[in-house]
């Protein structure tokens, strides 16, 4: 005669006090494994397990007739445990959701046929792992953990998991037991925060026995950290000389930065500027523009390099720039300092049309181009004589001053000073003689 003992655990005894001890019910969960415990008191000599129904009993496991086991669990089937330690247990691999019998083993089928008590399979859907994050958010350099969990029906042969998103190594994997045949398998891995891994989406994945998977949710990472790849960039890819500009002040920080300093040479001009705001404006832009900038936050600060920019300008060199007059000959020299290097022209008298005897000797420094002309005979009247100075983004023009050679104008000074030396010792004499009092001579 056989008695129930428990609800988590049905125990038989026999009037021979021979005992059987397994579940009432356990969970598989679809793709896992399930084990069904089973242990007799004392040890038994074989088992075959079959299912339960009121008619007939078709066979889960027999180890001795493997043809004769149901279709749908052939090959999928086993007993691991051996009869010499009392260990009935079966194991039916890849669980399916059809799965959902009650099973029972037959003890010792061929003497005393213990045949009770029964086990209720309970499949259950594969659940997705969960993910989690031991804190957040998590200040660079600082250790944290992340780990996935995937519930399961398999301990020996538990789902392996692995991590989508992330670079990882050495992960530490356990698993523990819950109720009804239930264990979780944690993998945990240990981090050190890195600014780059901020915004990061990170997953888990559990792969089952029967090869499918299973994805979690996705996990994104915060990391806080002082700003990093600090730029300085303009809003005008091309900047004229005199424009106002914007200048950004662009950085990766979490949190955002909440102060910025910026340091401008513009021109001759130091400027150090402390402002809230990541751009700022410069007026009146002026060649050789240079400018870094600082970025702050609650975590620290960077800076970006200093750039110099681009600036477009034409200007004509005063009084580098000059006519010279020698008799009938006019010789002309315009120097013109322009970024991008400038063309220098030439116009007599309004026209830009030169006559072919008149072949400009251009040269090139640096910055600065300089072009001459010489201008013989009746050219050397065609005035006015301007020098015009072009590049893409600009034009100036400028009218020459003339000055006289050099030597003429050594000769012409010299013959003014003896004038005027001549005048005053002509002029001395009736200066005097105009300056005596009439009333002395009256008086004489």
């Amino acid at each position: 005669m056989f008695v129930f003992t428990s609800t988590a655990a049905c125990l038989w005894t026999t009037s021979q006090s021979f005992h059987i001890e397994m579940p009432a019910s356990v969970k598989a969960v679809e793709g896992s494994c399930v084990l069904i415990p089973c242990q007799t008191k004392p040890h038994h000599t074989k088992a075959i397990w079959y299912k339960h129904q009121s008619i007939g009993w078709p066979v889960v496991y027999d180890a001795q007739r493997p043809g004769d086991v149901l279709h749908e669990f052939k090959g999928r089937t086993s007993m691991p445990g051996s009869p010499s330690d009392g260990n009935c247990s079966l194991r039916i691999n890849n669980v399916r959701m059809s799965d959902g019998i009650t099973a029972f083993p037959l003890i010792n089928p061929e003497s005393d046929k213990y045949y009770k008590p029964t086990v209720q399979i309970k499949p259950q859907t594969r659940t997705t792992p969960a993910i989690s994050v031991s804190k957040s958010p998590v200040k660079e350099g600082k250790v944290f953990n992340l780990s996935c969990s995937i519930q399961h029906s398999c301990p020996p042969s538990p789902p392996s998991i692995e991590w989508r998103g992330l670079s990882v190594s050495s992960p530490e994997v356990s698993t523990e037991t819950q109720d009804a045949g239930m264990w979780v398998t944690v993998s945990t891995v240990r981090l050190t925060a890195a600014h780059d891994q901020h915004g990061r989406d990170v997953h888990c994945c559990s792969i089952f026995s029967d090869g499918k998977t299973t994805e979690s949710q996705p996990l994104t990472l915060d990391i806080t950290y002082a700003p990093v790849s600090v730029k300085l960039t303009t809003t005008k890819h091309i900047i004229t000389e005199h424009d106002t500009i914007t200048l950004r002040c662009r950085s990766k920080s979490n949190p955002r930065p909440h102060f910025h300093q910026w340091f401008i040479m513009n021109g001759g001009n130091s400027l150090k500027v402390n402002s809230s705001s990541g751009q700022i404006n410069i007026t009146d832009v002026q060649r050789n523009l240079s400018a870094a900038c600082t970025a702050h936050n609650t975590h620290g600060s960077g800076q970006s390099d200093e750039i110099s920019l681009n600036v477009t300008y034409v200007s004509i060199m005063l009084p580098a720039s000059f006519c010279s007059e020698t008799g009938r000959m006019l010789r002309c020299v315009c120097r013109a300092e322009a970024n991008p290097i400038a063309t220098v022209t030439w116009k007599l008298n309004g026209s830009a049309e030169l006559p072919a005897s008149i072949i400009p000797t251009v040269t090139t420094r640096g910055r600065v181009r300089s072009s001459e002309v010489t201008l013989e005979g009746e050219l050397a009247d065609q005035w006015p004589v301007e020098c015009v100075a072009t590049n893409q983004y600009g034009a100036e023009t400028q009218p020459m001053a003339t000055q006289e050679d050099n030597g003429m104008q050594h000769f012409f000074c010299s013959v003014f000073c003896v004038c005027m030396f001549k005048m005053l010792l002509f002029v001395s004499p009736i200066c005097c003689h105009l300056g005596q009092d009439p009333l002395a001579d009256a008086n004489t």
